[in-house]
This record gives structure tokens, sequence and C-alpha cells, in this order.
């Protein structure tokens, strides 16, 4: 009679499922990083007293945060998970 060990299989399939919930769309990752220079470059041009890298910075962060709502909206009214 052979035996089969039902512990290994399901630590895989656990790993799995945990594996696969926690991933983090493109996009998200995108608009976190334009956020992320948005915010370096309105500290950089306030530091240097450079308005023009100061207020693309603020623009980019509004940007940033515009295109995640929007793309939120989109995904909503699609009715698609995003991972």
């Amino acid at each position: 009679m052979i035996k089969i060990d039902k512990s290994i299989c399901f630590e895989v399939e656990v790993f799995e499922i945990g594996f696969q919930g926690d991933c983090m769309p493109w996009k998200d990752i995108v608009c976190l990083f334009v956020i992320i220079i948005g915010v370096v470059l309105f500290l950089y041009g306030a530091n240097y007293y450079d308005a023009v890298v100061g207020w693309s910075g603020v623009f980019l962060i509004i940007g940033g945060l515009f295109a995640r709502i929007i793309l939120m909206i989109y995904e909503m009214l699609k009715g698609k998970v995003a991972c």
C-alpha cells in the first residue's frame, strides 16, 4: 500500500494562494514612483529656490494621484480585479 503525505501538498497550496494574493499591479507601482519623484522634485526645488522644479514636482504629485483615482474608477466600472 502506498502512503501519500498530504501535508506537503497542503503547505504548497497555502503558499501559492498567499503569494498570489500579495501581488501589486504595475500600474500602481508606476503611480507610486511618479508621486515619489514629484515629492523629491518638490523638495529639491524648495531647497534650492528653483520654482520650475518645485512646481513640476507638485504637478507630478497631483498627476500621480489623479491617475491612480482614474485607474481605480476604471477598474470598478469594468468589474475586473487588478491582480
